[in-house]
């Protein structure tokens, strides 16, 4: 049954939550019973339900937030929160494929292919703008957001296709982090590698392939 093929668990006291390619379950009383929540039967977007993540407001409710992937049948690609005040399910960010969410009490993120998304109402979401550096002098050169993790000092990381950056000013700038290279030991260096031009994300359409030559071995 596709609801026992799961994907992503949280769990907490006698609390569990549970997604799963048919929907998600959640369980108050450490599994012995289970509520199953699907796009048929409840206000969430999706079926197959890749993410989950436990939001605590500053008044001590909960959110139970789940991206969920569209399975054909009439469902939607999204972002769905369950709401332990109402009881319900909403589903206020859809069309955008969300890899991971992560939570404080004030804001929501969500890492997508298009970028980071940021709310701090729940209902309505912003693209963040590009991570680069105050002056410029170094920049995340990729659209998709693979990871997100607000860290205990405030801190906001994200994992890219093109490396980490991180940011203590709300997204205004970041700190980039990037793999080097061994400019001096005479080896071949390609960059980023492996190196997909329909997927990885390009300025001006061009790539940041560079090939250093080898002047000792004579290869390139």
């Amino acid at each position: 049954h596709f609801n026992h093929i799961a994907f992503a668990v949280k769990a907490w006291n006698d609390t569990i939550w549970v997604g799963t390619s048919g929907g998600v379950n959640r369980s108050i009383d450490g599994g012995l019973s289970w509520d199953h929540y699907t796009f048929q039967n409840s206000n969430i977007s999706g079926n197959w339900v890749i993410a989950l993540n436990r939001q605590i407001l500053d008044d001590g409710s909960e959110r139970m937030w789940a991206s969920t992937i569209t399975t054909g049948s009439g469902d939607v690609t999204g972002l769905s929160f369950y709401d332990d005040n109402s009881g319900y399910w909403r589903a206020p960010f859809l069309n955008q494929k969300i890899w991971n969410i992560d939570t404080d009490a004030q804001s929501i993120y969500a890492a997508t292919d298009a970028g980071l998304w940021k709310s701090r109402d729940a209902l309505h979401f912003s693209l963040l703008p590009n991570f680069h550096h105050e002056d410029y002098s170094e920049v995340i050169y990729s659209d998709a957001v693979y990871a997100v993790l607000i860290n205990t000092d405030r801190g906001v990381w994200v994992g890219t296709g093109d490396g980490l950056a991180v940011s203590y000013n709300d997204g205004l700038s970041w700190s980039i982090h990037k793999a080097r290279s061994q400019e001096d030991a005479g080896e071949v260096y390609a960059y980023p590698n492996p190196f997909t031009p329909r997927q990885d994300k390009v300025v001006n359409g061009q790539g940041n392939l560079i090939i250093r030559y080898d002047a000792d071995s004579g290869n390139d």
